[in-house]
């Protein structure tokens, strides 16, 4: 890390031009002026840090309550800065632009501030608002469908990808993997892996996909399909538990009893678990006992009942 190069507008830059932007706005006696040159300052800061730029904004709201375009760029910021939209500013740009053709996006991101809040319908009625006023794909479409999903509306969740990649005249890996999750839902598992396949054709390192897809392969009875899948996630993360976890899975139930040990060794001897999941520990009990080794299987249904007491 030390051989990174400092750009002017690293991190700590970004800090300190902050500092100085607010003691510029502190000090300013042209009040419009120097409001019209913060903004324009923080729109560079928000490209380069939207942490920082974020901050900014949140400094200039409160020196400039009233003005809707500041708390509009502080939420858009906020969305980049990984920071959640709060309900009552959303409601204030709303009333003053109850058709969203100066605040883009109000709506969806009114849909996330509600889903903090864990009101899910409030959050799909302003999803469903936003698509009405033209805002149908990128994030709206994105929320839609986990919203429609989190309802068990998978038909709907799945219209709401399809329609997404019509809109944007492409596909990505992303609404590939939703759309998966919905169809298996409805236990239509061929075009479950096929969305499977589409989202890893986009992206084949996603481990989060490849993992989801080689579960589902498990799931449905096709385990050893899911072995590629598997020693892919660990060629590329050799220590990833639930790989590790599945593939001995697996293994033992194709008779292949010393790997599924070998895996499972690895599993509990690796640095972060130090209390290994009893489940684990079962499963490589009975796989010793498959081989004849009653004494290690006892050692490891001891231990697993022991951490199963512990909690």
């Amino acid at each position: 890390m030390n051989n990174i190069p400092k750009s002017f507008l690293n991190e700590r830059g970004c800090v300190l031009l902050l500092v100085v932007l607010l003691t510029v706005l502190l000090q300013s006696a042209a009040g419009a002026q120097g409001q019209a040159f913060l903004l324009k300052q923080a729109r560079s800061v928000s490209e380069k840090s939207p942490a920082a730029g974020f901050k900014l904004y949140e400094s200039l709201c409160r020196k400039y309550p009233y003005d809707l375009s500041l708390l509009y760029e502080k939420i858009r910021t906020g969305r980049d800065a990984e920071k959640p939209p709060r309900l009552e500013e959303c409601n204030r740009l709303i009333e003053a632009d109850p058709l969203a053709k100066r605040y883009r996006h109000i709506y969806t991101w009114r849909a996330l501030a509600h889903m903090d809040n864990f009101d899910e319908e409030a959050a799909l009625n302003d999803c469903i608002k936003s698509a009405q006023l033209g805002d149908k794909a990128g994030e709206t479409a994105i929320l839609m469908c986990k919203l429609y999903q989190a309802m068990n509306r998978h038909n709907e969740a799945i219209a709401c990808i399809k329609e997404k990649f019509k809109l944007e005249n492409k596909e990505d890996s992303y609404g590939h993997e939703l759309m998966a999750y919905s169809y298996s839902a409805l236990k239509q598992e061929e075009s479950a892996l096929k969305e499977y396949e589409r989202s890893l054709a986009l992206d084949p390192n996603n481990l989060k996909v490849l993992l989801n897809h080689a579960v589902y392969l498990e799931q449905i009875h096709r385990g050893k399909e899911a072995l590629k899948d598997l020693e892919r996630i660990l060629k590329i993360e050799k220590n990833n538990d639930i790989a590790l976890q599945l593939r001995a899975k697996i293994y033992y139930k194709l008779g292949r009893y010393k790997e599924c040990i070998s895996d499972l060794n690895q599993y509990v001897q690796t640095e972060f678990n130090k209390e290994p999941a009893p489940s684990a520990l079962e499963l490589r009990a009975e796989a010793y006992k498959k081989l004849g080794l009653s004494a290690l299987a006892r050692k490891d249904l001891d231990r697993s009942k022991q951490i199963r007491d512990k909690h």
